[in-house]
């Protein structure tokens, strides 16, 4: 068995069946079934607007078990949208299997509002 095997394996049986590094994430789309998977989450930091103050757009990747990636890609491509920690997202890419993982990039635009979002992507209302 070659180490790519060997890795591939682990990453199949041991890192993402692990609570403490999964989480559930929901795909939903093309007029299929919601698939429900335990995933690593990443969220990168905001974009923001011209005057940096704002973000307008959050960006992030989802890892999934290789064996997962057909769950998510239907006949006529992917799963378009994700629920992530109670928010909706995008998905803007789907990767090919990888030493055992695959790699779902997500987006969130974010309307322009008047209230403050913390460094999670949290809005939260004044007032």
């Amino acid at each position: 068995m070659s180490l790519e095997d060997l890795i591939a394996a682990d990453a199949e049986s041991l890192f993402i069946q692990d609570a403490d590094f999964g989480e559930s994430v929901t795909f939903a789309g093309n007029d299929a079934a919601d698939v429900t998977l335990t995933a690593v989450v990443v969220i990168d930091r905001a974009l923001r607007d011209a005057s940096g103050t704002t973000p307008t757009l959050w960006t992030g990747e989802i890892i999934l078990k290789a064996s997962q990636r057909d769950s998510i890609v239907v006949d006529d491509g992917p799963l378009l949208l994700v629920t992530v920690r109670g928010d909706s997202w995008r998905v803007t890419d789907v990767g090919e299997p990888d030493n055992g993982l695959v790699r779902v990039g997500i987006q969130r635009e974010l309307p322009e509002h008047s209230n403050a979002i913390d460094l999670q992507g949290v809005q939260h209302h004044y007032g």
